[in-house]
């Protein structure tokens, strides 16, 4: 499938312009992220690895191409599926055309990420577009201005685990805690139980759950329980199978998946810019970084 997004955003983007776009069908079951997740392929693609460059402080659109043109394809259709310009699930056409879908999407992001107003003056800024969805969700201006692009995509995960953290009782709460920390690196899960997303978040990251590695490990974990817990199921068998958190990562919407989980629906007013959208399509970026490193044995920061 293959989308104008200048000749057809003002009548088929209906969760932007018009109506409640995003909605919520649930959550992908990944049964063994987990006790996978300490399994790192060494024999991944070199070259996607140095593209992914997490280090690098602005991380922006030369950078992207680069990525973007080393990606499978299946791995570029999920950046689509984040935009909206493809179905979870959907697979590449026999007849995919790399350099139109990086165009597209690049477009397709621009206009998730714009007003109307603005939209046809803007170019293709990927470290600004990260940095002004990290604003819009509130992460703390001290993680926007002083971190790489790669550090604040993740920052914006870990505001989005607040949110769904928000949403959890105490006593699902203490049941994802569970599923995120098996190993009881948590001195007090049930103290922790009885915080606020914020404060739960920083007691997580002081037990090394959300740095490096860890990071994906811990949100892949919290996605899949409290998605449970909230009663959500996505019918797409195909994405049960991933065993590791490298496989999770290359073969999963995953910023789609946490925004689900996170009920995070609203109504887009006409004209304004889709903030859902836009997160979707930075977690997704960041997921398939993190993915490229991790197969390549390469350290995260």
């Amino acid at each position: 499938m293959t989308t104008n997004p200048t000749a057809q955003q003002p009548t088929t983007d209906h969760g932007r312009r018009n109506s409640m776009k995003w909605l919520i069908a649930g959550l992908i079951a990944v049964p063994t992220v987990a006790a996978g997740c300490q399994v790192f392929q060494r024999s991944g693609n070199s070259a996607l690895a140095d593209a992914a460059d997490p280090n690098k402080r602005v991380w922006d659109e030369t950078d992207f191409n680069r990525f973007a043109e080393l990606l499978p394809m299946e791995q570029l259709q999920l950046l689509r599926v984040s935009l909206g310009l493809a179905e979870p699930g959907e697979r590449v056409p026999a007849s995919a055309d790399r350099a139109v879908w990086i165009k597209e999407i690049k477009k397709q992001a621009i206009w998730v990420s714009s007003n109307i107003v603005t939209w046809p003056f803007k170019d293709f800024r990927y470290d600004e577009l990260v940095r002004w969805v990290a604003k819009e969700y509130d992460v703390a201006a001290a993680r926007i201005e002083g971190e790489s692009t790669f550090k604040v995509e993740q920052a914006i995960q870990t505001q989005l685990f607040v949110g769904i953290w928000d949403k959890l009782t105490p006593e699902q709460r203490i049941k994802t805690l569970e599923k995120m920390d098996p190993d009881g690196s948590l001195k007090d899960p049930a103290a922790i139980a009885l915080m606020t997303g914020t404060a739960a978040a920083g007691a997580i990251a002081g037990a090394a759950l959300l740095s490096g590695f860890a990071f994906y490990t811990t949100m892949s974990s919290f996605i899949c329980a409290a998605g449970g817990l909230l009663g959500l199921t996505l019918p797409f068998a195909a994405y049960a199978g991933a065993s590791t958190v490298v496989g999770f990562l290359a073969t999963n919407p995953i910023g789609w998946t946490i925004l689900a989980v996170g009920a995070l629906a609203s109504l887009a007013w006409i004209g304004g810019a889709n903030e859902q959208k836009s997160a979707a399509f930075v977690c997704q970026v960041n997921a398939l970084r993190a993915a490229a490193c991790m197969e390549a044995g390469r350290r995260l920061p």
